[in-house]
């Protein structure tokens, strides 16, 4: 009978080399992971930002849209309060010069503390526009028939002066001015000798007062922007922004010419030109995201604020890396204009 031989059962495992293949193949498959992850967050960061933009855009186009057709505002629109003349004199719903008379286009933009910032930085305009009336927050439970003389009323800012009152009917517009006084409670305006007529539901009360507003792009802390909304309770220096990402804003003015057909037959930087009426507003606003963000360069793209001015992000990259850019234009017409 033969013997068998007998042999040592082969060991099972994975040798060296099978090792650092999966340990590299690992290491690939977790770099992909790592980089989809990386892109991701990017993805989610941008849109963030862009969607933020947007909002403050969109919030930023309606505001300025309802300031700029109040402008001019006196009551019931179509209606003259006063001498022509004198309104053309005197009322003035926007203009482009400061209180020292100097021009607010085209300027090189400053911080909150009026310091100048880089001249690398496309130059801005401001707006300036002014309502001739504030409302009146009036009891509308009592009848105003003629010669009422004593109507309760809350937050009146001025002790006497001129009260327009109107019913605002349509084709059967009345409007009129009456002196008044303000009771020293505060609550309850004095009209002498009283209404001169009957007055419909429902009925308005302005009082005569210039309210100007100015909106004006600044820097802030960190290397962003904002615009600054200083109204007519606020001086500088600023201190608190109307909305961040406005980068750059640029206004032109519609002028009607001399058919008088409510229709702009020219786009000017003054609104104080010869010879015609603001009808419209043209805004073009730069924004730009509010927080730098770790996405790289801006775009390549030259953006055409104006006829006159552009502005390329991506040629200033030292200061604009990490943000991104959109462009946005809107025309208001203007309903209240009094020029």
């Amino acid at each position: 009978m033969e013997a068998s031989i007998m042999t040592p059962k082969q060991k099972q495992g994975f040798s060296l080399v099978e090792i650092l293949v999966a340990l590299l193949i690992s290491s690939i498959l977790m770099g992909g992971v790592v980089m989809m992850m990386d892109i991701s967050k990017r993805t989610y960061t941008l849109q963030t930002a862009l969607a933020e933009l947007q909002d403050n855009a969109r919030f930023l186009i309606d505001e300025l849209t309802r300031e700029l057709r109040m402008a001019g505002h006196f009551g019931c629109s179509g209606v003259e309060p006063m001498d022509p003349n004198d309104l053309t004199q005197k009322m003035k719903p926007f203009k482009a010069q400061d209180a020292d008379n100097k021009s607010v286009n085209d300027q090189r933009i400053k911080d909150t503390q009026n310091s100048l910032v880089d001249s690398s930085f496309p130059y801005s305009d401001t707006l300036i526009m002014t309502s001739f009336t504030r409302q009146l927050d009036v009891a509308d439970d009592i009848s105003f028939n003629q010669g009422v003389s004593t109507i309760p009323c809350g937050c009146v800012p001025k002790s006497s002066g001129q009260l327009i009152v109107t019913d605002c009917r349509g084709e059967e517009i009345s409007f009129s001015t009456y002196p008044f006084t303000l009771a020293p409670s505060g609550n309850t305006l004095t009209i002498s000798p009283g209404l001169r007529r009957n007055y419909q539901p429902p009925v308005y009360f302005f009082i005569r007062e210039d309210l100007e507003t100015t909106y004006e792009v600044r820097a802030i802390a960190e290397g962003g922007f904002a615009l600054f909304k200083n109204g007519a309770q606020q001086v500088p220096p600023y201190s608190e922004p109307f909305i961040e990402g406005v980068q750059n804003m640029q206004i032109r003015y519609g002028i009607d010419g001399p058919d008088d057909d409510n229709a702009p037959e020219r786009y000017t930087t003054e609104p104080e030109g010869k010879g015609g009426t603001v009808v419209s507003v043209r805004l073009t606003l730069l924004m730009r995201t509010a927080q730098k963000r770790g996405i790289g360069k801006p775009r390549d793209k030259t953006y055409l604020l104006d006829p006159d001015v552009s502005y390329n992000p991506r040629k200033n990259n030292k200061l604009e890396e990490g943000y991104r850019h959109r462009l946005f234009t809107t025309t208001v017409n203007v309903r209240n204009s009094l020029l």
